[in-house]
């Protein structure tokens, strides 16, 4: 089956199931289609129908789909109401959050179920202190596309609540925004944290933030995004008038990665000497092979260039799980390493038996093994798996019981036009906090692609239906995205705090920037233009310009 699932393991036992095969004897590919983002981890209906028809007429059977059937039946996502109390005392110490959420799933469940619903839940809390957290939540169907996940599910919708309320009770408490947060944020010896003891409670995954400084990495953002300057810029541009105000908003976020429970492993030294290393893990776009070759060459001492990866494919590595929830770099890089590592130890020992020297007297470089020391006491990779007899492999599984968890923060300006009501996005700062940047050129790339998607769904991005639930932004002239003459500066403040529960000492990178984009998006337009610019989200210009209507607060203290 050559499809663009990013869970194939979960695919191929679903169909397997379906048709009454074995697993085994169904072979998944992935074929390169690029980006995931949620919509991919999916079994759709064509899923089964396709393997179905081919068995059935005994011929290769392929799907198209045009934009429009695109639109209709891939998984929507994001579509939430609240209601929500919260309380303060007077010092802005937060002491009660209660909040209720319906949860729109569509016309019919799908795989993802209620997981973006219970996602939300379980980590409304955020960063903070909450002495007292409740959350009741409903799930509901109705006659629009079923839905499933997308970018940071739960953590984007349920951070734009909770960072809106916060701000709105430092309006009414008079503090500045920043300072509410700074008075609430968890310390270093808070444990537990509010937000994992909900999560454990919620979905029986608990995350470990070992290591992690909300308050320091917090200051450390301020500074690095310029929130005064920028604040005080808003005011002046503000106070020489126009059709366009200016406003600073602030996200404080968390974020899990490396979710378990294991990924598998497979690194080879072949009969040729080249080394070859196959993961559970797929490519998405997101650097994945280079990673790992990364990975296993640091290992080796090979040039990563030299290493063939291969993902997505159950021949190459029949066990796994796939990628998803900014697992890879974890999860897979991980049984990377300790493939590698095993591996290593097989030719270190092959090579010390040839020298007749100790173990602990081998070292690999540039493709191959010698004597510490001693440099014309040299043998290649390929000499090594000659002297085996056959190709060397070693195989590892990670395993892990808890999410690492991660701190962030989001700083947007952005300008409203008064007259339009168009928001425009201006500079967008991100701290985040990545554990170890493998490679620091992909780890930018993609932060700045999430915000940039993380924006999109903001300020444009909205599944609209009429009133006979018929499905309106069907094509891209309907569903606006945000293009690269429109999208702002992106400044990253990259935090590597080592992560102490894998060997790599990585944390999740590809969700962390979309997570906080809509709060502080929707912050940053309440404090130009007033609160009840701010209610919802996507702040198109149309809900922009209808709130306006009502006269502006100066959110801006």
């Amino acid at each position: 089956v050559w499809g663009t699932t990013k869970v194939p393991y979960f695919n191929r036992q679903t169909l397997g199931l379906m048709l009454g095969l074995d697993e085994a004897r169904i072979h998944f590919v992935e074929s390169d289609a690029g980006g995931g983002f949620g919509a991919r981890g999916e079994f759709y209906p064509e899923d089964f129908l396709v393997p179905f028809l081919a068995r059935r007429l005994e011929r290769p059977v392929k799907w198209v789909e045009d934009r429009r059937e695109h639109f209709l039946t891939i998984n929507h996502s994001r579509e939430q109401q609240w209601s929500v109390v919260a309380g303060a005392d007077e010092r802005g110490r937060l002491l009660a959050l209660d909040a209720t959420l319906v949860n729109v799933l569509g016309g019919y469940l799908r795989t993802h179920g209620v997981w973006a619903a219970r996602l939300t839940a379980s980590y409304l809390p955020g960063p903070y202190r909450w002495p007292s957290y409740r959350c009741r939540v409903s799930c509901v169907m109705t006659n629009k596309t079923p839905t499933g996940t997308v970018r940071a599910p739960g953590f984007y919708e349920g951070t734009f609540v909770r960072e809106r309320i916060v701000d709105l009770l430092a309006s009414r408490l008079g503090l500045d925004p920043a300072e509410i947060r700074r008075r609430n944020l968890h310390g270093p010896n808070d444990a537990p944290y509010t937000v994992s003891t909900v999560a454990s409670a919620v979905t029986g995954r608990e995350a470990d933030f070992t290591g992690e400084d909300f308050g320091e990495m917090f200051e450390q953002a301020l500074k690095a995004g310029r929130y005064e300057a920028r604040l005080a810029a808003c005011r002046e541009r503000n106070a020489a008038g126009g059709d366009v105000r200016f406003g600073v908003g602030l996200a404080a976020v968390v974020e899990t990665s490396g979710t378990g429970p294991f990924e598998s492993a497979r690194a080879t030294l072949t009969a040729e000497g080249t080394i070859v290393v196959a993961a559970g893990a797929t490519a998405l776009g997101q650097g994945l092979p280079t990673t790992l070759a990364q990975v296993c060459a640091e290992v080796l001492q090979v040039p990563p260039a030299d290493i063939a990866v291969h993902l997505g494919d159950t021949h190459w590595m029949p066990h796994g799980v796939g990628s998803s929830a900014s697992r890879s770099a974890v999860m897979a890089g991980s049984a990377v390493h300790g493939a590698s590592t095993r591996l290593l130890e097989q030719i270190v020992a092959i090579a010390a038996a040839h020298f007749e020297a100790s173990p602990a007297d081998i070292a690999l470089e540039d493709g191959a093994a010698l004597v510490r020391g001693v440099p014309d006491r040299r043998i290649s990779l390929r000499a090594i798996a000659a002297l085996a007899g056959r190709p060397l492999e070693a195989e590892w599984r990670h395993e892990a019981t808890r999410a690492v968890g991660s701190f962030g923060v989001h700083l947007s300006v952005v300008g409203v036009d008064v007259t339009t009501g168009r928001v425009q996005p201006e500079t967008h700062f991100v701290l985040c906090d990545v554990g170890r940047a493998i490679n620091p050129t992909i780890v930018e790339g993609q932060l700045v692609g999430a915000v940039v998607q993380g924006l999109g769904h903001a300020t444009l991005e909205e599944l609209v239906y009429d009133e006979s639930g018929q499905l309106l932004t069907g094509t891209f002239m309907d569903y606006a995205m945000p293009t690269a003459d429109g999208a702002p500066a992106v400044e990253l403040l990259i935090e590597e705090v080592a992560a102490p529960s894998n060997p790599l000492g990585v944390k999740g990178a590809g969700e962390a920037g979309t997570s906080g984009v809509g709060a502080a998006v929707a912050n940053a337009v309440a404090c130009a233009v007033g609160a009840a610019a701010a209610r919802r989200l996507p702040v198109t210009a149309s809900r922009v310009k209808a709130a306006l209507g009502r006269p502006i607060d100066d959110g801006i203290r």
